[in-house]
């Protein structure tokens, strides 16, 4: 400990340090010794822990998730909320959960389709701290599934039509059905209603032959204006493959333009009708936040078939009005764009300039950048404009905002530069030229920025004189 306040009196101020307990002893002195001590013991509790890190939940699935904080060195514990409303008004699922020291809490039993909302707050002895930030988190719903229950009017050899559009679709969506490629045929061998697929896969052991060859199925996905769509999984596939068919299957997809990727290999290692899947897709970044207006297009290359003329088809697998093959996902509404606004001049030893956006939106946590690199902890919108605080660093500072619940982000326009100005050094090489009633002063002007000086003459019978100057090292005494 230390004495911070009032040193030499009978009332000081002690730096404690961190909480805990200790004696304290006062004693007084003079030339002639030291007087008995007086002690007494105190204890400092430790104060209110500040607000915690809610951190992104984990494990998500269709029905639940695990909610996630960091640990807050002073907090004896935490509480917990979530709710499915943003600004936890109602709908609590859980309200003030007492969690004590453990940092995660797994729900089960949601909706899917849903978003569902956290925030935690830490606690000790003193008191609770305040919110943290709001954590967003999504139980994926339906994007597409195709029933082939629903298809009972054979057509084209019986393999279905190409493309086949699906059985339930979700309204944000514009869903390219499931097409056959040019190398596929749908002549009728062993196939019926309620089915789609077609004979005539590769027979190479390699996919890019069969890709080359045309022997694939594609189907794709666009999401509506103002929605960004991450995907989650194949959760249903259900197949059949002859006996003298086998082989692999590779899936892949690409947005746009763009070249396929590869997501992985599936094996058909037997002549039954199989469910496969689940076949997750959250962990390929490139389907995660996919911008909005651009086209996911997947594609299932079949190859290593024994005898190419047999069929391959997917399948009412249960005789049922279930979902045959089905893909699952979460939406995101991209934030609205606003300016980057402040920036400007200021004092190196000064509060800086202020920066902010010209808007902003209730759901959105808007993050300020410097040169790139994150400043400070994000600023939550308001529904209108907001201030990111005043900045003391040069540089070029942007802002990017970040969807509560989705967590798609949007870059906002423009960017506010800083500049720091620094208080001159004395201006050196003085100088003084007397010529008639005036004199010639000259020096050599300092670092730093300089927008002027002020130049002081002290008359020998007193009084004095100033005067600004603008720019510029000569000035004429005329005063």
């Amino acid at each position: 400990a230390s004495i911070t306040a009032g040193q030499g009196t009978t009332q000081i101020t002690v730096d404690w340090g961190t909480a805990g307990s200790g004696d304290v002893t006062v004693n007084a002195q003079s030339s002639c010794g030291t007087g008995m001590d007086q002690t007494k013991s105190v204890t400092v509790n430790p104060s209110v822990p500040d607000a915690p890190s809610a951190t992104a939940g984990t494990d998500v699935s269709t029905t639940g998730f695990t909610a996630n904080w960091a640990v807050l060195v002073g907090a004896e514990g935490y509480r917990l909320d979530i709710s499915t409303t943003l600004d936890f008004s109602g709908g609590f699922l859980v309200n003030n959960l007492d969690k004590g020291a453990a940092t995660s809490h797994t729900l089960s039993g949601l909706s899917p389709g849903l978003t569902y909302y956290y925030r935690v707050r830490a606690y000790n002895t003193c008191g609770s701290s305040a919110n943290s930030i709001t954590i967003g988190v999504q139980t994926p719903g339906v994007f597409a599934g195709w029933d082939m229950h629903e298809l009972t009017v054979a057509g084209e050899g019986g393999f279905g039509p190409s493309p086949l559009d699906p059985t339930t679709r979700d309204s944000r969506l514009t869903v390219g059905g499931l097409t056959r490629g040019p190398g596929l045929q749908a002549t009728g061998l062993e196939a019926s209603d309620r089915v789609w697929g077609a004979t005539h896969w590769s027979a190479s052991a390699n996919a890019s032959v069969a890709i080359s060859d045309g022997d694939y199925a594609t189907f794709s996905f666009q999401a509506e204006a103002g929605k960004q769509m991450s995907f989650y999984q194949i959760s249903v596939f259900d197949n059949f493959y002859d006996t003298t068919v086998r082989g692999s299957g590779l899936l892949q997809y690409k947005i746009d333009g763009g070249a396929f990727n590869d997501i992985t290999t599936v094996s058909y290692a037997s002549a039954i009708s199989n469910r496969l899947g689940p076949i997750n897709l959250y962990g390929i970044a490139g389907l995660q936040n996919v911008p909005d207006g651009a086209t996911v297009t997947f594609r299932l290359v079949n190859y290593g078939a024994d005898v190419v003329s047999k069929p391959w088809f997917i399948l009412d697998y249960a005789n049922s009005t279930e979902n045959d093959f089905e893909l699952r996902g979460t939406f995101c509404t991209t934030p609205a764009i606003y300016n980057v606004t402040g920036g400007g001049t200021a004092c190196s030893d000064g509060v800086g300039a202020s920066v902010g956006i010209s808007g902003s939106q209730s759901g959105v946590r808007y993050q300020l950048y410097r040169d790139g690199n994150p400043v400070g902890l994000p600023v939550a919108g308001t529904g209108g404009a907001i201030s990111l605080g005043s900045q003391g660093v040069a540089g070029t500072y942007t802002v990017i905002a970040t969807r509560v619940a989705g967590e798609c982000t949007a870059s906002m326009s423009g960017s506010a530069t800083v500049t720091l100005l620094t208080a001159p050094t004395a201006p050196t090489g003085l100088s003084a030229t007397p010529s008639s009633s005036q004199v010639v002063l000259n020096w050599t002007a300092p670092g730093g920025t300089v927008t002027g000086y002020r130049v002081k003459r002290v008359r020998s019978g007193g009084g004095a004189c100033y005067e600004r100057l603008a720019a510029g090292t000569d000035v004429a005494d005329t005063c």
